[in-house]
């Protein structure tokens, strides 16, 4: 390939000395001359090929993003999924336990809630059998005066019997 002298006005191009571009011509001579429908095409295939490699290097970017994304969504999936799943043989919560809470835990939770209290007043409303161990103030009788108590001390502050 011939050493191209710059043109007038072509800024964009590299420009070497003046000095280097005769030294060189001098020490390497000439060279083989080439035709310029040659060159043209050796250039137009290059940028060809490098083209194809930009493409190429363009859709593996591409795939590898999307690799990714659906790597980490499922992270996201899987690891939301675990946090909902109970665990075996640990306690979903702190304060609720196997054993009942003492007077008023009617529904062995654990704890002296308000949903004792409602469960013992739906028992006295339906006219069903009652266990003499719900009789809460243990005045020998369950009735609404049990169902006051447990609620009171489901929503008392000091936190009722539990």
């Amino acid at each position: 390939m011939r050493c191209r002298r710059p043109q007038p006005g072509n800024e964009s191009e590299p420009t070497l000395p003046q000095g280097l571009i005769d030294d060189l011509a001098q020490l390497y001579g000439p060279g083989p001359a080439v035709p310029e429908e040659l060159d043209q095409a050796i250039v137009a295939l290059s940028r060809q090929r490098l083209a194809s490699r930009r493409r190429a290097w363009i859709v593996l970017r591409r795939v590898a993003v999307t690799a990714v994304s659906a790597a980490a969504m499922v992270a996201l999936v899987i690891g939301t999924w675990r946090l909902q799943e109970p665990r075996r043989g640990v306690s979903q919560s702190p304060t609720v336990a196997r054993q009942p809470a003492g007077r008023g835990d009617l529904d062995r939770s654990g704890r002296v809630d308000i949903l004792d209290a409602f469960s013992l007043a739906r028992h006295l409303e339906s006219r069903e059998r009652v266990s003499p161990e719900w009789d809460v103030n243990r005045d020998g009788v369950v009735d609404q005066r049990d169902v006051d108590a447990v609620a009171m001390s489901a929503v008392s502050l000091k936190g009722g019997a539990s």
